[in-house]
């Protein structure tokens, strides 16, 4: 009678060990689906050098993740490309030309949708930190009192040979960024208001600013390479090189990007403008990612 209620005990105390085991198993593989970190499938952090291409650096950073994603490959791609293409094929209304032509910027979401025309490795036009602008370069021509566009994208080498490979752009909300990188895995490009003194630029951790810290505010674009569910914390790309916050990388609240997107003062009124305008604002508020295309090489 002993040996069997003994028997019995141990059993059901082996289930009931084996139950846990297996609901701590179930709970470890929920939270590991619960966050991501797409930092070693990237290649080294560049940096943009002293020309406003956040937006190029942070497109290529996700269309070199869509190849080496499909291929296996490492590709070096040339932001110089990028910025040249986003230049001359992407501005398609009076709004954006007025906007982007003559100036040294670009919205995010323009450098990804450039990809659609074309991509070139690095080593077919190299990047250059500086443009034909800040090099007082001659060919830098001054139209009608504005500089043209070559003088921020220079032009491409005449014998460069574009690759294979497209982008179709998929957008994504501001409050589905996380769910969007847990489930497609996909680095996000995305356009920020950058509070310098909301940032340590040793860690690269951004803070929620306070209204004293919103006083100085520039435009950004960094790239999102992974989510925690449970702190609710993106992991981020910059394009200011490997010495900058934690090797080129830093984290960011979910709430920082809902409330402070570039283009969030805008969103309210958005009633207001102009039909290409509200286009405008309603992309560049929003996260952007892709889908590789690949096609037979042509020039755009």
């Amino acid at each position: 009678m002993n040996r069997s209620m003994s028997d019995g005990a141990g059993s059901t105390i082996k289930s009931a060990v084996l139950v846990a085991m297996g609901l701590l198993l179930f709970a470890q593989s929920a939270l590991g689906q619960r966050s991501i970190d797409l930092r070693p499938l990237l290649g080294p952090v560049k940096h943009q050098g002293q020309r406003g291409t956040c937006s190029v650096h942070a497109a290529s950073c996700l269309m070199e993740y869509l190849i080496r994603e499909k291929t296996g490959s490492s590709p070096d791609l040339s932001e110089a490309h990028n910025y040249w293409v986003a230049k001359n094929f992407t501005l398609k209304t009076e709004f954006l030309r007025e906007s982007y032509a003559s100036s040294d910027g670009l919205a995010g979401f323009l450098a990804v949708e450039a990809y659609r025309y074309a991509s070139m490795l690095e080593s077919e036009w190299p990047y250059e930190p500086r443009n034909w602008e800040q090099t007082q370069d001659p060919r830098c021509k001054v139209v009608e009192g504005k500089p043209c566009s070559e003088c921020f994208t220079g032009l491409p080498p005449p014998e460069a040979r574009v690759l294979p490979y497209r982008i179709e752009p998929v957008f994504v909300e501001r409050t589905r960024l996380g769910e969007f990188l847990l489930q497609h895995r996909k680095p996000l490009v995305f356009n920020v208001a950058w509070y310098p003194d909301a940032v340590d630029q040793r860690t690269g951790a951004i803070r929620m600013p306070t209204p004293a810290q919103q006083q100085k505010r520039f435009g950004h674009v960094i790239t999102l390479v992974g989510f925690d569910a449970r702190t609710r914390r993106f992991v981020y790309r910059n394009s200011w090189g490997p010495g900058w916050g934690t090797g080129g990388y830093g984290t960011v609240p979910e709430r920082f990007l809902i409330e402070h997107c570039e283009v969030a003062p805008y969103l309210a009124s958005l009633h207001q403008y102009p039909p290409e305008v509200k286009e405008f604002v309603q992309k560049a508020s929003m996260g952007v990612s892709g889908t590789l295309v690949e096609v037979e090489p042509s020039r755009p």
